[in-house]
């Protein structure tokens, strides 16, 4: 489930009741409510807020100073404006001043929501990057709500992928902690998985993580899940959490296979995540419980700027067609990916189909993904590839 999400209002008074009324409750609480100058920063430094919003009219000469003094300095909140005013003027002083979104009156609840909840992932990446110089790689989460969507096979070929389109450092890592199936779709014999890891979790440094890796003929540096289910049952969320942010402390792309269903460990690994792939096949049970989990997501204020819907065409015979499916989870659909006989043949021999048969439409399809994921344009993969590759 999201943390709680610490929001300061600032504004004249008669503003402060249709933010507070917009903000609603929740995830998102409502630390403070002041008026400007002194009094916004005084307030800012003893409730530590996340997110301060700001309103903004004319004269905006105090609420322009007033957001140059709440943006300034370590800790300091992710600013967001409400104003009536929509010229592009007010908006660049407004972004000058410090500001990280602006959005206009009358104030949508679920669009200052979804504000709050994206400035404050915004500026945790951000204070990221700053502390210590540490970098942090892109944690891509593949997520469904149902067993037998082609998640595992999702995410262990998209990771070949991206390790292929980009020639950077990508790992791979099995958090279904009772059936994870990771290992054996790559052929491989771990000496060590996810419970050796979680096991010395206090002491764990991105140096120490990668002894417990082990690289496929992909390039991938694979965390397998435990070899028994029984194995799995004292891994937390805590474990979880802290392991994927160490790899994204080592590796550009971490890329997260999850359990097909709501644990502890996989809560704390969608919360831990850049980007969502929700996976669905266009069939009546795996629409109805996407449809569910897209309900419950958003009540975390996940943006869909996060949570990305996959279609998989996993069967021949698939009857729903994509603008179907749109419209019944009322959810824009991402990226579909199509029946491919390939993969079960590459299945079979516990290797990715992008490297089995690079040929094939699905392995074309995920090379495809890659590329959009990682911001790479086709015509430059090449050059990309040749220059980051180790």
């Amino acid at each position: 489930m999201a943390p709680e999400i610490r929001v300061l209002i600032v504004d004249e008074p008669d503003g402060r009741a249709a933010i507070r009324k917009a903000v609603g409750s929740g995830d998102i609480t409502v630390v403070g409510e002041t008026g400007f100058g002194t009094e916004a920063f005084t307030a800012a430094r003893d409730l530590r807020p996340d997110v301060a919003i700001v309103g903004l009219e004319e004269p905006i000469a105090r609420p322009q100073r007033t957001i140059e003094a709440l943006s300034a300095g370590q800790g300091a909140p992710a600013v967001i404006v409400v104003s009536s005013l929509g010229d592009r003027d007010h908006i660049r002083k407004a972004m000058l001043a410090g500001a990280r979104d602006y959005l206009r009156r009358p104030i949508r609840g679920s669009e200052l929501q979804e504000a709050i909840a994206a400035a404050h992932e915004a500026e945790q990446h951000r204070r990221q990057f700053s502390e210590g110089g540490k970098r942090h790689g892109e944690v891509i989460v593949v997520f469904g709500a149902k067993g037998g969507i082609g998640k595992t096979t999702l995410a262990v070929n998209l990771s070949a992928a991206i390790a292929r389109q980009t020639g950077q450092r990508v790992a791979l890592v099995d958090t279904d902690t009772q059936l994870g199936d990771v290992a054996v779709m790559l052929d491989l014999v771990p000496e060590h998985t996810i419970v050796d890891a979680a096991e010395m979790v206090d002491r764990l440094e991105p140096e120490l993580i990668q002894t417990l890796l082990r690289q496929d003929a992909t390039g991938v540096h694979v965390l397998a899940g435990p070899m028994k289910p029984e194995e799995g049952e004292a891994i937390s969320g805590h474990h979880v959490k802290k392991i994927v942010e160490v790899m994204a402390n080592t590796y550009d792309y971490v890329v997260v296979d999850t359990a097909p269903h709501y644990t502890d460990a996989v809560l704390a690994t969608l919360d831990a995540a850049t980007m969502v792939l929700l996976v669905s096949t266009p069939d009546v049970p795996a629409l109805k419980n996407t449809k569910l989990t897209l309900g419950m997501m958003r009540s975390w204020h996940y943006s869909e700027d996060k949570v990305k819907l996959v279609l998989n065409y996993a069967y021949s015979g698939n009857g729903v067609v994509p603008n179907d499916a749109a419209n019944t989870l009322e959810y824009a659909v991402f990226w579909q990916i199509p029946f491919d006989a390939a993969v079960p043949a590459a299945v079979k021999v516990g290797r990715p189909v992008v490297e089995v048969k690079p040929g094939s439409k699905m392995a074309q399809n995920i090379h495809s993904l890659a590329q959009t994921i990682c911001g790479i344009h086709p015509k430059r993969r090449g050059l990309l590839a040749r220059i980051f590759r180790r």
